[in-house]
C-alpha cells in the first residue's frame, strides 16, 4: 500500500515537473535542457565531503548529456518533503524539533568547512551579488508587466515616483541595511535551495535527506559553497514566509491583505525555529528576515503564469518588511 502511494504520488511529480523526472522503482533520473544546472546539481552530490552524503540519496549515475538534455540518476527515497508535511499533514510539534534540530546540525556540519581553501579564496563581494544586486536586477523585469499595476494600488511604485508614498527599490534598499557585509565566516558548504520542498524525512529513523540542490555561486559557476545564512533563510522561507503554503494556494487576498490557512502547530513552527536558530546567537533573525524579504520580492517575475502567486509574494514581502521594522518579533 505504502509502496504504491509513492509510485503514484511519483506519477504527480513526473507531471509538475514537465516530464523532467523518470522514477523506477529503486532510481529518479532527472533530465532537462538546462545542461549546467544538472551538471552543477550532480557535481554538489559527487563532491561534498563523505560525512555528508549521510544526508543526501546516493548519486548512481553521474552527470551525462544528449544533444538536448543532461541527465544524472539518484536514489529513490519513499519519503515525502516537509512542504506536505507542513501544508497537507498534522505532525506534532515534537517531530518538528527534531527536523529543525536536524537543519541546523547539517548547516552546522556544512559550516565546519570554512576553512577549505576553496572558501578563503572566494570574494566576498562576489557572494554579496546574490541578495539586494539580484533583488533590483528582478524588479527591472517587472516593469511594465500586469503585476506593476496590482503593486501601484497597493500604494507602491517600482521605483521613487512622487504619486506613491512608498517604492520597491525603497523597500529593498532599506531592508538590505539588516544584512551584514558577507564575510569569511559566513561562507561553508551549502545547499544553495534549503526550503522545505527539497528535504526529505524520514520519521523511522528521524533523519533528513536533501535533494535538488543548487551547485552554482551567486554568479552561476560550479560550487558548493556559499553563504551559510542564505541556507536559513531558504528554510525560514518556508516556516514563517509561508511560501509553500503559496505556492499551494492556501491563501486567500482580501482588501489587499495576506490570509494562510496554517494549523496551530504550523503557528508554532515560528517560536521553534527562533529557539533553535536564533536563541543560541547561531545567526541574527534581523538578517534572516531581511533576507527574506529580498526572496519574495526576487520571486515576483518567477511566477508571471500565475498572477495571483505574484501578488501573494509581494504582499507576503511588505509583510515580512513590517515584521522587521517591528524588531523582529
Amino acid at each position: 500500500m505504502c509502496i504504491v502511494f509513492f509510485l503514484s504520488r511519483s506519477e504527480v511529480t513526473t507531471q509538475r515537473s514537465f516530464n523532467t523526472l523518470k522514477i523506477y522503482s529503486r532510481t529518479v533520473r532527472k533530465s532537462s535542457k538546462n545542461k549546467l544546472k544538472m551538471f552543477a546539481e550532480s557535481n554538489w552530490f559527487r563532491e561534498i565531503p563523505h560525512s555528508l552524503k549521510l544526508y543526501t540519496p546516493t548519486l548512481v549515475s553521474n552527470y551525462r548529456e544528449s544533444s538536448d538534455y543532461a541527465t544524472y540518476d539518484l536514489e529513490y527515497l519513499y519519503l515525502l518533503p516537509l512542504s506536505d508535511l507542513l501544508v497537507f499533514s498534522e505532525i506534532p510539534i515534537t517531530s518538528w524539533r527534531n527536523i529543525l534540530t536536524e537543519c541546523r546540525d547539517l548547516i552546522q556540519r556544512f559550516k565546519a568547512y570554512t576553512s577549505d581553501s576553496s572558501v578563503t579564496n572566494i570574494d566576498c563581494k562576489l557572494v554579496d551579488k546574490i541578495y539586494l544586486e539580484k533583488s533590483l536586477d528582478r524588479l527591472a523585469s517587472i516593469e511594465d508587466k500586469p503585476i506593476e499595476v496590482f503593486i501601484n494600488k497597493c500604494g507602491y511604485s517600482l521605483y521613487d515616483n512622487s504619486n506613491y508614498k512608498n517604492s520597491v527599490e525603497e523597500l529593498l534598499l532599506s531592508v538590505s541595511q539588516a544584512v551584514s557585509e558577507v564575510s569569511t565566516c559566513d561562507l561553508s558548504i551549502i545547499h544553495g535551495d534549503f526550503c522545505f520542498s527539497n528535504i526529505l524525512y524520514d520519521s523511522r529513523v528521524q533523519s533528513i535527506k536533501v535533494i535538488d540542490p543548487r551547485g552554482l555561486d551567486a554568479q552561476g559557476k560550479i560550487s558548493i559553497y556559499g553563504d551559510s545564512r542564505y541556507d536559513v533563510a531558504k528554510l525560514y522561507h518556508s516556516i514563517v514566509g509561508f511560501y509553500d503554503f503559496i505556492i499551494s494556494g492556501h491563501y486567500s487576498i482580501k482588501n489587499k491583505k495576506l490570509e494562510f490557512s496554517v494549523s496551530q502547530t504550523g503557528s508554532s513552527l515560528e517560536q521553534l525555529f527562533d529557539e533553535i536558530f536564533f536563541d543560541n546567537h547561531l545567526f541574527r533573525k534581523d538578517e534572516i528576515i531581511a533576507i527574506n524579504v529580498m526572496l519574495f520580492l526576487s520571486m515576483i517575475p518567477l511566477h508571471d503564469d500565475q498572477p495571483t502567486r505574484q501578488q501573494a509574494m509581494f504582499l507576503n514581502a511588505v509583510r515580512l518588511a513590517q515584521k522587521l521594522r517591528e524588531g523582529s518579533k
